[in-house]
């Protein structure tokens, strides 16, 4: 019974001293208290060594001694770490003009992070615009091409009818297709994703070899053209309107010059 007792209080006290040496590192009035009661739990143990056999004497001796070396090993630990500077990622470049600073990417971050990640997923980790990281991946030599792709033709349905050579020529700025074939391509694609918008719209539509303007894909026809200033953000003219032509944008701005003045530059 005695033997049982020990071995339920050995183990509640395996318990605390582990927690102790986990959360109290560096305090070392707190592991002076935990190094005590080990030490007063030896000797209470010594008591017991004239029932216990050699073979569990030696094992407590040596479990007791790693306690104390582990409790020991923890007050020596640092309270707090040391702060140390690490370089930023992003830092702005103080130029000197007016307008916002530009974001400096560090080449080595980039070289490092880029690999095996997409740099949508990257730009959002540096909570930077994926336009300002194609930029930067540009401007150090790290934007690599993509393998020319094949020239695929197809007809007005979408199905292939031929392969030509690969060519590295950017695909044209639009399609010529009329709005009868673009809403027998619409219709099929809402039949098989009715709950995807546009965007994957417009994806699919250069998938089948067209590209279609956004414009011609969006429900509503709804237009917002806005001008807002750099420094202040203060919107100086907005706007939705029924179409997208450069009078009507022009109209906008024209209006925002009435009420703040001419930009200094735009």
């Amino acid at each position: 019974e005695q033997v049982a007792q020990l071995s339920n209080a050995y183990d509640r006290l395996c318990e605390r001293i582990a927690v102790s040496v986990r959360l109290d590192a560096g305090r070392s009035d707190r592991l002076s208290i935990s190094r005590r009661e080990v030490l007063n739990f030896w000797e209470s143990t010594r008591r017991l060594y004239p029932i216990l056999t050699s073979e569990e004497i030696s094992a407590l001796e040596e479990d007791f001694a790693l306690m104390l070396k582990k409790l020991d090993l923890a007050c020596s630990q640092e309270l707090d770490p040391v702060n140390r500077a690490y370089p930023l990622p992003v830092v702005q470049q103080q130029t000197g003009r007016r307008g916002r600073p530009p974001l400096m990417i560090s080449e080595r971050f980039l070289a490092a992070v880029c690999v095996g990640r997409t740099k949508t997923r990257v730009a959002r980790r540096l909570q930077v615009s994926p336009r300002t990281l194609q930029r930067a991946l540009k401007r150090y030599g790290l934007l690599s091409a993509g393998p020319a792709q094949s020239n695929i033709i197809r007809n007005a349905r979408g199905v292939i009818v031929a392969h030509g050579p690969p060519t590295s020529q950017p695909m044209s700025q639009s399609t010529d297709l009329s709005d009868i074939q673009l809403d027998r391509i619409v219709r099929r694609w809402r039949c098989s994703h009715p709950n995807n918008g546009p965007g994957m719209l417009q994806g699919y539509t250069v998938a089948l070899g067209h590209h279609v303007t956004l414009a011609r894909l969006v429900k509503w026809k709804f237009f917002t053209h806005a001008f807002v200033d750099g420094f202040s953000r203060c919107v100086v003219s907005i706007r939705v309107s029924d179409n997208n032509r450069a009078n009507t944008v022009l109209d906008v701005f024209q209006s925002g010059r009435k009420g703040f003045g001419t930009p200094s530059r735009i």
